[in-house]
């Protein structure tokens, strides 16, 4: 089953999106090893995730994302299908993919018996690439 989509090409603009770049670049040695999160636990899971995560204060880049999100909102309800969203951010992460990286095709949210352990779903995953 797929899943609808909606794709934002520009979403933050050429002058947002460079002042995030070099916000990353900046920090490199911010970057560590990304784990797999499991039921809140953690491991690493090799052949599943290979990548790095920023580990140090995300505000600089969260907020311009966050204002952004709140301009494109009703897009995103609209092609997507999914009303139930709200604008806060409850999951933010900045990771990083280098040559053989990888995360392999999966859902964001909880399934099977150990669902009930979650606190809530996962209505809307947003990704931004910065290249």
């Amino acid at each position: 089953m797929l899943l609808p989509v909606c794709i934002i090409d520009d979403f933050l603009g050429p002058e947002v999106s460079a002042r995030m770049r070099e916000f990353v670049i900046e920090r490199e040695a911010e970057f560590e090893p990304s784990a797999q999160y499991h039921y809140g636990g953690s491991r690493s899971l090799e052949g599943f995730r290979k990548s790095l995560s920023f580990r140090g204060d995300p505000a600089p880049v969260l907020e311009p994302f966050a204002a952004g999100l709140k301009e494109v909102a009703g897009r995103l309800r609209a092609e997507t299908g999914c009303e139930s969203f709200g604008l806060e951010l409850s999951d933010f992460d900045l990771t990083a993919y280098r040559d053989g990286h990888r995360l392999k095709r999966h859902i964001d949210t909880h399934t099977g018996p150990k669902r009930a352990l979650s606190a809530s779903d996962r209505v809307l995953s947003l990704v931004y690439y910065l290249i």
